[in-house]
């Protein structure tokens, strides 16, 4: 049981990087989805699939609503994941920055994550998450997410064209799986700035709001219910007064949610609605995250509501070719 532990981490770490929502040993008893291949380069041999999960929020075609809003410029998240008998099991560090490439506007949001302490020494896991999206209408542009492991390394990238109504696919592992994934109405969304981005929402106890999973090329619907107001341990406040939010698969549950696993979020009773702990339950146990540290988008770098600082986290991703698809 204890060698199962450093996975159930990992599988959280995982779940953060890419917005799985199947288990990576879960992966080869699933089939393989249909869809038009394309040739890709890939990367060196020895590694598995990537596979990804992006989320759109349930709009209404032709409406014109205000944009969603993600995760703002300057914003900073820093999560630390612990496990009960092992403490501290790893890290999260989730940032914005508004940038400008062949002159058009542009935020880049990355997510990085590693394993720590005896949690790497039995399962090394190191993944980096790269997305940009649009400032002035917050559509997503272009999302790409690697993860490394001793066992097995993944890489995958989308870019949107929301003129064609489809995003591009491409796994740079194996490439005969790229494939070109159709959209639904709405904005596409990558699942963790998806939770955090429920703080926009305002959510009050008994609300639901739908959202579009897109896994494996097919797109299942997730729905997310704020459940009510409990008090949970954190780590900048002790106690806290937070909101909980469960995502469910309600209709043909797939990966962690048919197993009986489930994800829980919870997101402070303040103006900022912050999510200052996420858990992630799988059979073998929970891993839970903590947030240590928040900078707001106003604020400098350095600075923010702490209680200890984050372990050192892993190698900045390399920058992604951000060539913007055709507005639709």
């Amino acid at each position: 049981m204890i060698l199962l532990l450093p996975r159930c981490v990992s599988f959280a770490l995982v779940l953060v990087t890419l917005g799985q929502v199947a288990a990576p040993s879960a992966r080869a008893a699933e089939p393989e989805p249909s869809g038009a291949g394309k040739s890709a380069q890939p990367e060196p041999a020895g590694t598995a699939a990537a596979r990804t999960v992006v989320v759109t929020e349930n709009n209404t075609a032709g409406s014109s609503e205000t944009p969603v809003e993600r995760i703002r410029s300057g914003e900073e998240f820093y999560f630390k994941v612990k496990w009960g008998p092992l403490g501290t099991a790893g890290d999260v560090a989730v940032s914005a920055q508004d940038e400008v490439l062949e002159g058009l506007p542009q935020t880049r949001i990355k997510v990085v994550t590693a394993s720590r302490g005896l949690v790497r020494t039995l399962y090394a896991f190191d993944g980096e998450a790269e997305s940009v999206i649009d400032p002035r209408d917050g559509r997503l542009l272009m999302a790409k997410a690697t993860t490394r492991s001793r066992k097995q390394n993944t890489s995958m990238t989308l870019f949107f064209d929301y003129a064609a109504n489809e995003a591009d696919y491409t796994d740079n592992v194996r490439p005969e799986r790229s494939t070109h994934i159709p959209l639904p109405d709405g904005q596409p969304m990558e699942f963790i700035t998806a939770l955090i981005q429920a703080r926009g929402w305002n959510p009050q106890p008994g609300d639901t709001r739908v959202i579009n999973v897109i896994f494996d090329n097919h797109i299942y619907p997730l729905t997310l219910h704020a459940m009510g107001y409990e008090k949970i341990a954190t780590a900048t406040a002790g106690e806290q007064e937070a909101l909980l939010v469960i995502p469910k698969m309600e209709t043909n549950p797939r990966g962690i949610f048919k197993r009986g696993g489930s994800i829980r979020v919870w997101l402070a009773r303040d103006e900022q609605r912050l999510p200052v702990r996420f858990e992630v339950k799988v059979a073998v146990g929970t891993a839970v995250g903590l947030l240590t540290r928040y900078r707001p988008p106003d604020e400098p770098a350095g600075t923010g509501t702490k209680a200890d600082e984050p372990a050192e986290t892993s190698r900045e991703p390399e920058k992604a070719a951000d060539n913007r698809q055709a507005d639709g």
